[in-house]
């Protein structure tokens, strides 16, 4: 696993690039890919990933808001595994920074910031 680190003016260009891309009031899951390999506890460790669709976090104690899916959705991890999305809503990282619009899925590896 590679950790790097980036400041809030390259986290708010990324998410003015991802704005650009999808609307931020639609809840659509296209496609998403992970590695379960990681050998430490990834619960609050975010990896930028440029191939995943949506945001992805598996703790529900991360959300500062925290909203249920009107019906059932899945994501499908590595090795032909699903993982059932149980909502979606916002999470703070930092005083000045909040993800919104990240997918509940408690079975998902690791955080995912598309």
């Amino acid at each position: 696993t590679v950790t790097m680190s980036i400041n809030k003016s390259e986290y708010e260009d990324f998410l003015a690039h991802r704005s650009i891309q999808s609307s931020a009031s639609t809840v659509m899951i296209d496609s998403a890919m992970s590695v379960d390999t990681v050998p430490h506890d990834t619960g609050t460790i975010w990896i930028i990933d440029s191939g995943a669709s949506r945001h992805f976090c598996s703790r529900p104690s991360m959300f500062t808001v925290l909203h249920s899916l009107p019906q059932s959705h899945h994501v499908k991890l590595a090795y032909d595994r699903w993982s059932p999305i149980m909502g979606y809503g916002d999470i703070k990282i930092s005083q000045s920074i909040t993800i919104p619009n990240v997918l509940y899925t408690p079975k998902f590896p690791t955080n995912l910031l598309s």
